[in-house]
């Protein structure tokens, strides 16, 4: 074999190694990140901080009580079923201890709204 017949071929493989190196590389840029599966009881918003943008969020069906969520850019949601997103939260009532006949409950403030 000559020597300009070696040194192409060596060439060539180096080019195609970067080549595909440059492949691998763009196709891992250009992956979209895996779906998150939720559940109602889940907190959304440490799910949504926790992903990368363009991240896209399926909700099972079922009711989503005292959820707040600012979506990140490319962020999608999608429900399966009945999805309800909810803000109020469940009371328990008791009977004012005063005596007044008045039955009370307690809330705490958990977000602002603007």
């Amino acid at each position: 074999m000559t020597r300009s017949i070696a040194q192409a071929r060596t060439f060539f493989g180096i080019w195609v190694l970067v080549s595909l190196g440059s492949l691998a590389f763009l196709r891992a840029q250009t992956t979209t990140p895996p779906a998150v599966a939720l559940s109602p009881g889940d907190n959304i918003q440490a799910e949504v901080t926790a992903a990368p943008a363009g991240t896209t969020f399926v909700l099972a069906a079922g009711l989503y009580r005292m959820q707040r969520v600012q979506p990140k850019n490319g962020d999608v949601f999608t429900g399966q079923g009945s999805v309800i997103l909810n803000g109020s939260e469940i009371l328990s009532f008791q009977l004012d201890p005063a005596g007044s006949g008045l039955w009370a409950a307690n809330a705490a403030v958990t977000a602002t709204f603007t």
